[in-house]
């Protein structure tokens, strides 16, 4: 079975996380969220609304950083949701997969004109239908 790395924006988490449980179920493949699927104190924090998003130090900010990386070095391959908001975690986890090493990468552009020249390569979708389409495919090989 394959375990892909779930690269998401933080402000879409709680309804990505549901697409995620639904799909892990239906499909049969892994995703591994680095919001929920690994100890993070800060987005629990967040969830309970005893503190609000964002990074207090540098030192925090690579502690996030290299793990995420550690993650996605254990990984088939990443699924990459990818919008307009406040984030460069997504994207960098996109450009360090495909571009350094040389994994899968799967992406779900949410907002229509944001296809970019640096997702042009990967296999990208239009719509959480059509990923779930290619994940249970992928699934069954």
């Amino acid at each position: 079975m394959a375990e892909l790395y779930l690269a998401h924006p933080l402000d879409k988490r709680k309804e990505i996380r549901e697409w995620e449980l639904g799909v892990e179920k239906r499909s049969g493949v892994s995703l591994l969220n680095p919001f929920y699927d690994v100890p993070r104190p800060d987005i629990l924090a967040i969830d309970r609304g005893e503190a609000v998003p964002g990074i207090k130090d540098k030192s925090q900010a690579l502690e996030i950083r290299d793990n995420d990386l550690r993650l996605i070095d254990r990984t088939d391959g990443v699924v990459a949701i990818l919008n307009m908001g406040y984030t460069f975690g997504a994207p960098m986890e996109v450009f360090y997969a495909y571009h350094e090493r040389k994994m899968p990468v799967y992406t779900l552009v949410l907002e229509k004109n944001l296809f970019h020249p640096w997702v042009a390569e990967c296999d990208n979708s239009t719509s959480f239908e059509e990923l779930e389409s290619k994940l249970m495919a992928l699934a069954r090989h």
